[in-house]
């Protein structure tokens, strides 16, 4: 009978690890794609042509005695909340990121200089009669056909939050914006993807 009941208590428990194996993965995996948006949402706030034109977050790290920023402050901006609402989430999306180093779980820091301000007026066009559906990821999606989009700007009205109905995508340099403004010249936004 001790016999019988140890092999049982041997079932068990490997029944139960082999249990614990597939839901640690699923957790593992989970996590993942919950902090996979805020991990590109991060990348974006400290990329060199976002930070070359947000003023905010230059005048954060210039103001800071070492240029760091507190990990709340990007934590609270409403498209963090929108993404993660989870503050642990969100400094693991925040470690994961090359741009930025985490320090003591409460502060962030560059990994490289803050980029100089620069103009980028030649790298940009200007995009009008856009869908009140149209999206970032979208316009980014449309135009890299003719190069490499760097920077989207999609205007919104402060009191219903809708587009404006234009915006401006900006390059890695001045071909590229030539290009789009030779392939769209003369054709409207294919409206049909959406």
């Amino acid at each position: 009978m001790e016999g019988n009941n140890a092999k049982s208590d041997k079932t068990d428990n490997f029944e139960s690890k082999g249990n614990d194996i597939p839901t640690e993965k699923k957790q593992r995996h989970r996590e993942k794609k919950v902090i996979a948006d805020p991990i590109k949402q991060i990348e974006f706030y400290f990329s060199d042509p976002n930070l070359q034109k947000d003023r905010f977050l230059r005048q954060k790290i210039t103001e800071s005695e070492n240029g760091s920023i507190e990990i709340g402050t990007i934590a609270n901006f409403n498209r963090m909340k929108q993404l993660c609402g989870d503050f642990s989430l969100v400094v693991k999306a925040m470690k994961r990121c090359s741009s930025i180093e985490v320090i003591d779980e409460k502060w962030l820091k560059l990994s490289k200089p803050l980029p100089e301000p620069k103009n980028v007026d030649l790298q940009t066009i200007y995009v009008e009669g856009l869908p009140s559906n149209a999206e970032h990821k979208w316009l980014k999606s449309l135009f890299s056909s003719c190069g490499n989009v760097v920077y989207v700007s999609l205007p919104l009205h402060k009191l219903n939050k809708k587009i404006k109905g234009f915006a401006f995508v900006e390059f890695e340099n001045e071909s590229e914006a030539d290009a789009a403004l030779k392939m769209f010249a003369d054709s409207s936004i294919d409206q049909s993807s959406f």
